[in-house]
């Protein structure tokens, strides 16, 4: 009995000595003066015409403070993928991009004062009709997670 009250004993030392460590949270403040800048990271890259798929390729961010609450975006695999788009940001924590031919879709975290961004970049190829349903081929995939650069 006594070797089973000591275990416990140990175990409830060790467990509240562990410091709880900060979750990424959604930003859900974040000002576009704050995210403004430029980020580089990793990512997936997937080109479905020739069935290329690459991962651990890094990935470039770059987020411009346009004025007057406009954004622009610019996702880049060097060599492989480029893509720019405009748009209004307003001020949450999802940045939702699109076009007929292209979408981008950001999630800004927090942790602390630190910042990430993650998300996907997507090309498509025309639109077919299948049953009723508007269906856009995809062509190239970017999948990523990226911090802010540091010089």
């Amino acid at each position: 009995m006594k070797i089973i009250l000591s275990l416990l004993l140990v175990m409830l030392v060790i467990t509240s000595c562990k410091k709880d460590e900060e979750e990424w949270v959604w930003c859900t403040d974040c000002s576009l003066e704050s995210i403004a800048g430029q980020y580089t990271g990793t990512g997936t890259y997937e080109n479905y015409d020739n069935e290329q798929l690459l991962t651990g390729q890094t990935v470039n961010l770059t987020l411009k403070d346009e004025g007057n609450g406009n954004i622009r975006v610019e996702v880049g695999i060097t060599n492989l993928f480029f893509m720019g788009m405009n748009s209004t940001y307003t001020g949450t924590y999802y940045i939702a991009l699109g076009s007929n031919t292209q979408d981008v879709n950001l999630t800004l975290w927090r942790k602390g004062n630190k910042l990430k961004i993650t998300g996907t970049a997507i090309y498509y190829e025309g639109t077919i009709w299948v049953d009723g349903q508007e269906i856009r081929k995809t062509v190239y995939f970017v999948d990523f997670e990226v911090f802010p650069k540091t010089d």
